[in-house]
């Protein structure tokens, strides 16, 4: 008797005990992450969530305002995501070869694969369009994937998470309303994006070209044997005129872009031809070797699907707040002229996903500012350096002026002969490295 008088007063208080969380669970649903932003680098984040060996235990939430595109229709590294091998078989292109030059001289320099002691072939990148990727790591979401974060949903939905994860670009709502300070300013460009269709090539479409023009940055990356993408970065006029033009009128222009040599500063040019000559004569240097023929640009004959968007540095002082964590483009934006700007979030992913794995191993909460701030310490270790040599490297190649030509041309060209200090920076350019 007594004792069930004591469970009965026992149940009677829990139900009041619990009644306002059983109230909440009700009207809200309840995760332990929640993605925010179905971008390349939100995607990889539910991907790295549903696929991690101590993620996959909590519970997701992926939100997303965008539906995915549809698809389009070698030996890899070992990627943990498990997506290289469907990215592979889509479409991806080797860029065994890079050349990068500018229009104020004759200073050039270029890249090549490596291969290792074993023969093996090291391409020095990979280009994979958007879609692909994106396509590529919703194939492999789980089919459950789905004091917290509370976020109520444009259809009143309200969503409570443990963690937060942000991933909503550089003009992000969770960052804003996490608080966090950004620093931020515009670089007065606009960086045109297209599909080019080039005349066929002998050797095959693998080397990447990037050229520094007065108006910005010019690259050209491979897609296929005769498509390249294209980057163009021009002050906000120019960019604005130029996406007005028909797409042969366009065509012209890029094509004249990539040869143009009126803006060639002749003294320059005899400097660098006297550095050659000297150079020639060093003893025991290793000569480069003669390649200016495969330095020249395609042709390009079409232009499709172009865009321009507006360039800015953003760069947030803290990567995380309570219980909310930014990556990609919500924590820092940079210059694309070095093209490093998704790989910086993918490395963030990876990042964050080793940390939080490292947390629950050890039963803390994913949440704990101390993994957050391990995570924040990480990545801002990568990503400042990277993000203010952009800009420098931006603020070098902006001006025309002579003595700035002059000494940057030299040094390209002296760093072009310099076998270790050309992997140095290819080394740089090759970060982060992540797995996928």
């Amino acid at each position: 008797m007594f004792v069930r008088f004591q469970s009965k007063l026992f149940a009677a208080y829990a139900g009041r005990a619990f009644a306002p969380l059983l109230n909440f669970c009700a009207n809200a649903q309840c995760y332990d992450i929640a993605i925010v932003g179905g971008g390349m680098v939100g995607s990889a984040m539910a991907c790295a969530a549903g696929t991690g060996n101590l993620l996959k235990s909590q519970s997701v939430l992926f939100i997303d305002s965008a539906k995915a595109a549809p698809l389009k229709q070698i030996p890899s590294p070992t990627y943990t995501l498990g997506i290289w091998q469907e990215i592979w078989s889509a479409r991806a292109q080797e860029v065994t070869r890079m050349v990068v030059w500018e229009d104020c001289s004759d200073a050039y320099i270029t890249f090549a694969e490596k291969t290792t002691a074993t023969d093996e072939r090291m391409p020095i990148a990979y280009i994979i369009e958007n879609e692909v990727i994106l396509h590529s790591l919703r194939n492999r979401f789980p089919d459950d994937l789905s004091g917290p974060v509370e976020l109520t949903l444009d259809d009143g939905q309200v969503i409570r998470a443990r963690l937060l994860v942000a991933a909503d670009g550089y003009k992000s709502s969770a960052r804003e309303v996490m608080g966090v300070h950004v620093v931020r300013f515009s670089y007065g460009q606009k960086c045109i994006v297209a599909n080019l269709k080039l005349l066929p090539q002998g050797n095959g479409n693998h080397t990447a070209f990037q050229r520094f023009v007065r108006s910005g940055t010019l690259a050209l990356l491979p897609l296929s044997s005769d498509m390249s993408s294209l980057t163009w970065a021009n002050d906000e006029q120019t960019a604005d005129r130029l996406m007005e033009m028909p797409e042969n009128e366009f065509a012209d222009v890029l094509n004249e872009a990539l040869i143009e040599r009126s803006n060639h500063s002749s003294l320059t040019n005899s400097a660098l031809m006297c550095a050659n000559a000297l150079w020639k004569m060093l003893p025991l240097v290793c000569q480069e070797q003669n390649v200016e023929n495969d330095n020249q640009p395609p042709t390009i004959v079409s232009v499709e699907k172009r865009a321009a968007i507006p360039l800015q540095f953003v760069h947030a002082t803290h990567y995380y707040s309570d219980r909310s964590v930014l990556v990609g483009d919500a924590a820092h934006r940079v210059h694309p002229l070095a093209g490093l700007g998704v790989n910086l979030g993918f490395g963030d992913v990876q990042a964050l996903s080793r940390v939080l794995e490292e947390a629950i191993s050890v039963g803390e909460d994913i949440a704990s500012s101390t993994y957050l701030r391990k995570y924040e310490t990480i990545r801002q270790r990568e990503v400042l350096p990277i993000a203010l040599g952009c800009d420098a490297l931006y603020r070098l190649y902006s001006t025309s002026v002579l003595p700035a030509v002059f000494l940057r041309s030299l040094g390209l060209n002296l760093v072009n002969k310099l076998p270790f200090l050309k992997n140095f920076f290819l080394d740089v350019a090759s970060r982060p490295r992540f797995d996928a």
